[in-house]
């Protein structure tokens, strides 16, 4: 019944906006490219092939060594990125969006299936359950022996080193999956549902656990790179600031991981993206059509954390001059603000009646904690201050930059803080040189501190010991979705005379190869012998 309905929806919807007929218009004029870069695939697939082939019966040498599928993914990776980059060769200049988009895809599908077996990133167990329930229609969802393991941590989902206990563990978890235990109450988040949906087609195709797992993790690596390629889509300038932003290993970890932080920070993305692209268009006035995506992806952003709601402030700092139709922008800008904070008014409700989050230790006590806010805001502040300091200090970057969670820390941190200043400095042209006013740049500089106040407060309330002298919990990954809007706008503008065809070539291949080295340090070594 539900297929036939869907399948009535997009037949009505196809006849009215034509999806189908553009599709096959947009295959045909870029007939070419897609013939290229299928050969390209096919072509790294067999030399990838050959190379392991090679490594597995003539370079190591160790009794039943055998053809290792996960060192295959990786070198197709390695091969089929540096393939990108010639393929586009000619168009990466003007649009590095097209290249970005199939490097991004070919890291986070080597991730996904290279990412060792078990609860390797944060807080898996409380994302799993959330993605288990937006597989499932209605208000409650089936669950297994195998998802009760996984949301109690169980040992038989722990990422091991050790090749043989990851098989033994993979197999115990597949015995588990085919044990159904109940029902419960289905809850869950937007963010969740891309992993939900894959995870309801890989169970309608008998998956098992282990393939039905890393099958479902590919859906919000998909939109993560899909959101963030229209975001460089839509800028004329300072596309690599972004580019760079959007392959932080450590966001690309969480994209293809079990999280709602790859939402939070690809929409961020989208809708500053959206902010900056109308501004450094000196001719152009926002439409309705932008003005809607704009406040929607801030607005779909903070969905997960409200906290982040305060990115709605940004679109108000609009050059007046982009706004043609002043009384119906502002009053999209003011409902989406309005919509976001009656919601985070009824969270924080919630999250304080009660004692606090339990891992944060018994003397948590988020009532008492806000009595002591109140009644000592000189001494808050001044914790505040302290603590921020060193949050938001340049040493930190490293662990949200190269923090691939239980797997550990990687390696290349220091070259991307290097490639996030020189895009900056030298990303941006004439397009920004009068393109935001002196109150919207102290507004997003304003709102980096802020938000970051915002998050060691919450932290502060719902996670630390009353009166601590310091905020606990408060991870360094928090930082990412800010990073973004203070980078686009605060930084030299000037007519950057470099060949844009080497620096942003270059730019993507240091990307792609710091990404590429922390997969082979840090998650390959988990499926060796």
């Amino acid at each position: 019944v539900v297929s036939l309905i869907l399948s009535t929806l997009v037949i009505i919807t196809d006849k009215r906006f034509c999806f189908f007929e553009k599709l096959l218009i947009y295959i045909k004029n870029h007939l070419p490219t897609i013939i290229k870069l299928s050969l390209l695939f096919v072509c790294c697939g067999l030399i990838s092939a050959i190379i392991e082939y090679l490594i597995a019966n003539f370079i190591i040498v160790v009794i039943d060594y055998t053809f290792s599928v996960y060192r295959f993914v990786f070198i197709f990776g390695v091969l089929f990125s540096l393939s990108v980059l010639f393929a586009f060769r000619k168009s990466i200049a003007d649009g590095p969006e097209k290249a970005f988009l199939c490097i991004s895809l070919t890291i986070c599908m080597v991730m996904v299936i290279i990412c060792p077996f078990g609860h390797a990133s944060w807080d898996i167990d409380n994302h799993y359950k959330w993605v288990v329930n937006a597989s499932y229609f209605g208000k409650t969802s089936y669950i297994t022996q195998a998802d009760i393991d996984v949301e109690s941590i169980s040992p038989a989902y722990w990422p091991e080193k050790d090749i043989n206990t990851n098989s033994d563990n993979i197999r115990k978890m597949n015995e588990d999956y085919q044990i159904t235990i109940g029902m419960r109450d289905g809850t869950t988040t937007v963010a969740h549902v891309p992993s939900g949906l894959f995870l309801a087609v890989g169970r309608l195709f008998n998956m098992t656990f282990y393939e039905v797992t890393t099958f479902a993790k590919i859906g919000s690596a998909l939109i993560y790179c899909i959101v963030c390629f229209f975001a460089i889509k839509k800028l004329k300038s300072g596309k690599m600031i972004a580019v760079v932003i959007s392959l932080i290993p450590t966001s690309l970890f969480l994209a293809t991981n079990f999280s709602y932080d790859y939402w939070v920070n690809c929409f961020v993305i989208l809708g500053m993206a959206y902010f900056v692209g109308i501004q450094q268009d000196s001719e152009k006035q926002i439409t309705l059509k932008e003005t809607l995506i704009m406040c929607s992806a801030f607005a779909a952003a903070s969905l997960p954390k409200l906290v982040y709601a305060v990115f709605l402030v940004i679109p108000f700092f609009i050059n007046p001059k982009k706004v043609k139709n002043k009384k119906q922008y502002y009053l999209i800008c003011v409902a989406s603000v309005v919509a976001l904070f009656v919601m985070l008014l009824i969270q924080t409700v919630f999250s304080i009646k009660g004692g606090g989050d339990f891992r944060g230790g018994t003397e948590v006590n988020s009532v008492g904690q806000v009595k002591f806010i109140l009644s000592n805001l000189m001494q808050y502040a001044s914790i505040l201050a302290k603590f921020l300091f060193s949050y938001l200090s340049v040493p930190n970057m490293k662990n949200y930059i190269t923090n691939f969670a239980y797997l550990g820390m990687g390696k290349g941190a220091f070259i991307f803080i290097i490639l996030i200043v020189v895009t900056a400095l030298t990303d941006k042209n004439k397009n920004d040189i009068k393109a935001y006013t002196l109150l919207s740049k102290f507004a997003v500089l304003a709102i980096y501190v802020g938000t970051s106040a915002l998050i060691a407060t919450a932290l502060y309330i719902s996670f630390t010991p009353v009166a601590l002298n310091t905020v606990l919990g408060c991870q360094p990954r928090y930082i990412i979705p800010i990073l973004y809007p203070l980078l686009s706008i605060i930084g030299i503008s000037f007519n950057n005379k470099i060949n844009r065809t080497f620096y942003n070539s270059s730019v993507l291949a240091i990307c792609a190869g710091v990404n590429m080295y922390n997969i082979f340090t840090v998650m390959l070594p988990f499926w060796l012998r």
